[in-house]
């Protein structure tokens, strides 16, 4: 119950008894509680007066909210409140006074009531007392609105306690900054020289392979070879590359029989992969997660069906492709691809032992943002709206992202978001490792991170996007900001 009607402005205190008889049965009666007459304070605009009668309740005790006796600018200024017990079955005793300062919480009025009422009326109350040690406080110590400074051993932690009824309970941990380093101390002795050798340490774990480099440039064009010699025979020609002339006289040469890949196969199924201005295996070529390049060019020799290969009996050739003298036969005379476009620009793309393109030819796609990214009072990782690259169905890629960031106080935290299916083992230079796509990594004493990882697209295609946000949530926006990258490079 509370004694006055006052502004909120007015501090308070909330006094509490019990009152019990010798065998522990609840006492019955009220208490009356008197203040100064008449009672002011500032801009209150009222006098506060009169006495308040409080009850005894069936445990024998009572709480009642007073405003405090050390208000700033109260009229008058040093008063105490008079206490009178009225109890059944019990004398009277002698009025008594108190004084309720702001800095007591929850005061019992046992701890501030004389208990010789030939003490003077006027009863000065003690305030919280404060303790020091290097443990926790015990339970006996100290009384209600006490303080209790433990000093943690071996840190610059400072543990506040403070006794609320009677009870410690832990509030605060204070930790002080590090202190100014002291000065050098002086050498020690030279200690005595071992006789044993140490025991010599475990080998180390043999590290992964690293990633394939990348194929260097192509080499300079070497010097012509000099021209071959006249033929023999009664033609000009009498074979070229061992084929010999049908029967009217004309050498019909194919891809294969020069070493070469007939041009149809540029782009087509089964054939090879056309490769752009950059050396690289176009995007419209790599929708097949494997494959193998068939090189199947073939031709015809000759025009009559009685003449075969290998019959030396015929007169000679009298022209090859059409052409008549000193012929010179190359790949594009009998529209083939020459072997020198393999791995060129806008040429075409060699295949690896496993017969699918090699890793130099693959390329990369990347994006990057334009600008920055905030992110405030929120932990939970989101799709970044830039940091998006579509993969194909049974793909892998090799996966880079690049962030670079500043936080206010709420930290990092990142992941990824893939298609159904997809599988991805991914680390960065923080010292995380995950094996799932949505995994989260968590980075808080840094402001930039890379993240290298491999990417295993299943049956579903979509897109590979970056995902973060803030470790804890915090009103101070987390930023990931402009130029921050993702790469992927697909390998198979």
């Amino acid at each position: 119950m509370s004694l006055f009607n006052l502004p909120a402005s007015v501090p308070t205190v909330t006094l509490h008894g019990k009152y019990l008889g010798p065998d522990g049965r609840p006492l019955r009666g009220w208490i009356e509680i008197l203040a100064p007459t008449p009672l002011t304070y500032p801009d209150a605009k009222a006098f506060v007066t009169g006495p308040l009668v409080v009850p005894l309740d069936a445990t024998g005790g009572f709480a009642v909210t007073l405003p405090a006796t050390d208000v700033a600018g109260q009229n008058p200024t040093e008063w105490a409140y008079w206490i009178t017990e009225r109890l059944q079955g019990m004398a009277d005793r002698k009025p008594y006074a108190i004084q309720l300062p702001q800095s007591l919480v929850d005061p019992w009025l046992d701890k501030l009531a004389p208990s010789d009422i030939t003490t003077p009326n006027y009863v000065p109350v003690i305030g919280a007392q404060i303790y020091t040690g290097t443990s926790a406080p015990p339970a006996a110590l100290g009384s209600n609105g006490d303080v209790y400074l433990q000093a943690v051993a071996s840190t610059s932690t400072l543990t506040v306690w403070r006794n609320r009824n009677w009870v410690w309970t832990k509030t605060a941990d204070i930790v002080s900054p590090p202190g100014p380093k002291g000065d050098k101390g002086d050498t020690g002795a030279t200690g005595a020289a071992s006789t044993v050798p140490g025991p010599q340490g475990p080998k180390g774990d043999t590290g992964p392979q690293g990633i394939q480099g990348i194929q260097g440039p192509k080499g300079d064009t070497g010097p012509q070879g000099p021209a071959g010699q006249d033929g023999t025979g009664s033609g000009t020609v009498t074979a070229v590359n061992s084929i010999l002339p049908a029967a009217g006289g004309n050498v019909t040469l194919a891809a294969a029989d020069v070493g070469a890949i007939p041009a149809t196969a540029k782009g087509a199924a089964s054939g090879v992969a056309t490769l752009d201005s950059s050396s690289k295996v176009t995007d419209a070529q790599l929708a097949r997660p494997s494959g193998t390049v068939a090189i199947a060019a073939t031709g015809s020799v000759g025009t009559a069906a009685n003449v075969a290969r290998g019959d030396h009996t015929h007169a000679g050739v009298t022209s090859v492709n059409g052409s008549q003298g000193a012929v010179t036969v190359t790949p594009a005379s009998i529209n083939a691809v020459a072997l020198s476009a393999v791995g060129a620009v806008s040429g075409v793309a060699g295949l690896d032992s496993r017969g699918t393109v090699v890793q130099a030819n693959m390329p990369w796609v990347y994006v990057y943002k334009p600008s920055d990214t905030t992110v405030a009072n929120n932990a939970a990782v989101g799709d970044d709206p830039h940091l998006v690259v579509s993969v194909a169905a049974n793909a892998h890629y090799v996966v880079e992202v690049g962030y670079t960031w500043t936080t206010g106080g709420g930290g990092f935290r990142f992941s990824f978001s893939a298609p159904s299916g997809a599988q991805m083992t991914w680390n960065d230079n923080n010292g995380n490792g995950l094996s799932t796509p949505n995994g989260e990594a968590v980075s808080s004493a840094s402001t930039g991170v890379t993240v290298l990882g491999l990417l295993r697209v299943g049956a579903t295609a979509g897109n590979l996007v970056a995902r973060w946000g803030q470790n804890t949530s915090n009103a101070n926006g987390t930023v990931v900001k402009a130029g921050t990258y993702m790469m992927l490079r697909r390998v198979l």
